[in-house]
């Protein structure tokens, strides 16, 4: 198995990875380049999905602002930490009766995108739905990258379109 490049994997992956690059070889009768064991270990490559951000839970008649991460890959939120707000003595902010809602803003070189932040009020827990984070992907890279939604939708319409090179009908 070494010859596959396959030695950092669990022994099925391993096994399987070292079948298919065998029968890889035998079909195209020549040996193939070493793969590359970071894409498979989950400690070679890594890849850090995690954003800052601000978090403002807005209360009937205050607004409480704190920073954290946000991981784009799971929508999941990190790192709270309290700006001006004393969580031992007042609790977390959704667990207030006066709670409303919460929003977060991811910030790149003075240009904003805002959206929607879920609370588990059981855990204080913040997250962003799935929706959500396709949503502010789409935004962030409209805003900070200049690409926009329409010509990211045309790109992907014409992927779809284009010819694919599967078998022809024969009559």
């Amino acid at each position: 198995m070494a010859c596959c490049g396959a030695a950092l994997l669990p022994d099925a992956s391993a096994a399987r990875l070292g079948y298919a690059r065998m029968r890889l070889q035998g079909l195209a009768g020549h040996a193939l380049p070493p793969v590359d064991n970071r894409l498979f270990h989950p400690e070679g490559l890594s890849v850090d999905l995690k954003v800052p951000i601000v978090i403002t839970d807005e209360l009937t008649d205050e607004v409480i602002k704190s920073t954290a991460q946000l991981n784009l890959a799971s929508g999941e939120i990190t790192r709270v930490e309290y700006q001006e707000y004393d969580v031992d003595a007042r609790g977390l902010p959704p667990h207030s009766d006066d709670y409303e809602f919460t929003s977060g803003t991811l910030s790149n070189e003075g240009k904003d995108v805002e959206f929607g932040v879920v609370v588990n009020r059981t855990t204080g827990q913040y997250s962003v739905s799935a929706g959500e984070l396709l949503e502010i992907k789409v935004r962030a890279a409209a805003l900070f990258a200049g690409v926009s939604g329409k010509a990211l939708l045309e790109k992907a319409e014409g992927k779809a379109a284009a010819p694919t090179g599967g078998r022809r009908r024969m009559h």
